[in-house]
């Protein structure tokens, strides 16, 4: 095995068109981006470059094919001692080829980075790292592995055919250009590489270079595909046999995987609250206390399910809470009763067969925006758990302290933050307005707390512009609304929201929630009916 790596590595300098090829690439990868090379947070923005390489490596695997067929080195090898050591000797020296040229390609960009714009980012090295070993270097080696299976199939022209659109379905253009005509659902485990390029660049901010656990399962599943058809192309039968067992349980494991490497294009749906038609006064005649809710995060595409409970009493037979229509209620009970509800327009209609007792829900998304793989921004102040209606139209002029018990799993405790206090590992109490769930890579600093990708001054300058707003109008209009003093800076918010104890407010220009702010501290919401 040792012999065959040498030897590859011996003949590779004998091709010093490969290796300017190569060099060229990274030299171009850097700088002719570099006036965009401001940070290590842009290393998906290079995900062209790296498609450039992936052809590359395509197109080195294929001559690696064409070369042995000339020299027939496979049948010559076939025939003598230590064929199994030549074949895994090519397989891990394409390995290590792969891996210093993904080496040197990082710490080229890392170091431009670094000598130009400072060292602000250096904390983002170790994600950056991960990030890109299965996003630059998977793709690097295992384009090369496919590239020598597909001319060794077909040793034409026409094997460059199916090298480009081979290339084409497992790069990240793939689910670009064919978004439309492929399901997410395919391209997603197909390309190995990104899969959400347009979506962390456009929506997801908490997800960017976050390495979520389907990334593994897919990088893992196009390792046994490809690395089986390079072994059931060159060993013997037996071994060739196994090497289609392999794949094909591989090839199955998508569809069972509890988790996926994608994620989905969902409407944008966190906005204020405004009910689809009038609502009926009598159903709003209904209080609620010492609620328990137990949060599971999927900590898979939107995935995020929870338990609530609450003692109820209400003074009809019909009551309504607000609730988005992403979360889907799957059973309700009162004490051990099932009871029939109804669910349409972000209004969640229950008929009671008595008038107080423990409320039950069961509850689940699959689609809602503010949750992905790995955050979570779950506002006090926006029905994403069943809410009263008009705490839910006018959260600051009519929220409603509870008692709250707050049990989370499937997520990292030292990365949840709440407005509850701690009781426990995992366990939160107190009361609120509501409880908060922000779950992800946040910064807490001074009652503010923002996202890790939002530097604290930009922080504290959203902060006090909102703040100088509010003054202003407090003076003009002779009110006397106030600031809350706790702030969340929500990456999935395009408006001001506030109840009194805490707000929400997006990173981005403050004019886009100056006029929101306004209104939502000192313009009290008419009556429903």
């Amino acid at each position: 095995m040792r012999q065959t790596i040498i030897k590859e590595c011996l003949q590779l300098l004998r091709s010093p068109l490969w290796l300017i090829l190569f060099a060229g690439c990274i030299g171009g990868s850097v700088m002719l981006p570099r006036a965009n090379l401001t940070g290590l947070d842009v290393m998906p923005g290079m995900v062209y470059f790296i498609m450039v390489a992936s052809l590359l490596f395509f197109l080195y695997g294929a001559e690696e094919a064409r070369g042995e067929q000339r020299r027939y080195q496979l049948e010559l090898v076939r025939t003598l001692p230590g064929f199994t050591g030549n074949r895994l000797g090519k397989l891990l020296f394409w390995m290590l080829f792969t891996g210093i040229f993904y080496l040197i390609f990082f710490m080229a960009v890392v170091l431009y980075i670094l000598a130009v714009h400072g060292s602000e980012t250096i904390h983002e090295v170790p994600h950056a790292l991960l990030y890109t070993v299965l996003c630059w270097w998977a793709p690097f080696f295992l384009s090369t592995v496919l590239g020598y299976v597909l001319y060794s199939l077909t040793s034409s022209l026409y094997s460059y055919v199916l090298i480009s659109l081979a290339w084409f379905l497992i790069m990240p253009y793939n689910a670009m250009v064919l978004g439309d005509l492929m399901p997410r659902e395919v391209a997603g485990w197909l390309i190995v590489g990104d899969p959400n390029i347009e979506l962390i660049m456009g929506i997801y901010d908490m997800e960017s270079q976050r390495v979520n656990r389907g990334f593994f399962i897919q990088r893992a599943v196009a390792a046994v595909v490809i690395i089986g058809a390079y072994i059931g192309l060159t060993w013997t039968r037996p071994v060739r046999q196994a090497a289609l067992v392999c794949m094909a349980g591989a090839l199955i494991l998508p569809v069972f995987s509890p988790y996926v490497p994608y994620l989905t294009d969902e409407s944008w749906s966190v906005n204020s609250y405004l009910p689809a038609a009038p609502l009926d006064e009598e159903e709003l005649q209904y209080s609620v206390d010492h609620i328990y809710m137990k949060v599971s995060h999927g900590r898979s595409n939107h995935d995020l399910y929870y338990r609530y409970e609450a003692d109820l009493e209400a003074e009809s037979d019909t009551i309504s809470f607000a609730l988005w229509n992403d979360f889907v209620v799957e059973e309700v009970m009162l004490g051990d009763k099932r009871i029939a509800y109804t669910q349409q327009e972000n209004l969640l209609i229950l008929k009671l067969p008595s008038r107080e007792g423990r409320l039950k829900l069961t509850v689940a998304t699959r689609t809602y925006t503010s949750v992905g793989p790995n955050f979570a921004e779950l506002p006090s102040v926006l029905p994403w758990y069943p809410m009263h209606p008009a705490e839910a139209i006018d959260p600051y002029h009519s929220g409603r302290k509870e008692s709250y018990r707050l049990e989370v799993t499937g997520s990292e405790s030292r990365r949840i933050h709440t407005n509850l206090s701690p009781a426990g590992k995992g366990v939160w109490e107190g009361q609120a307005y509501g409880p908060t769930i922000f779950y992800g890579e946040y910064v807490e600093d001074g009652g503010l707390l923002r996202p890790a990708f939002v530097s604290q001054k930009a922080a504290v300058r959203n902060h006090n512009a909102h703040q100088q707003i509010v003054q202003e109008a407090r003076t003009r209009l002779a009110e006397a609304a106030e600031m809350p003093s706790k702030g969340f800076i929500m990456s999935t918010i395009n408006e001001f929201a506030a109840n009194p104890d805490e707000y929400f407010a997006s990173p981005d220009s403050i004019s886009r929630t100056q006029g929101s702010a306004l209104d939502v501290l000192f313009l009290a919401q008419p009556p429903l009916r």
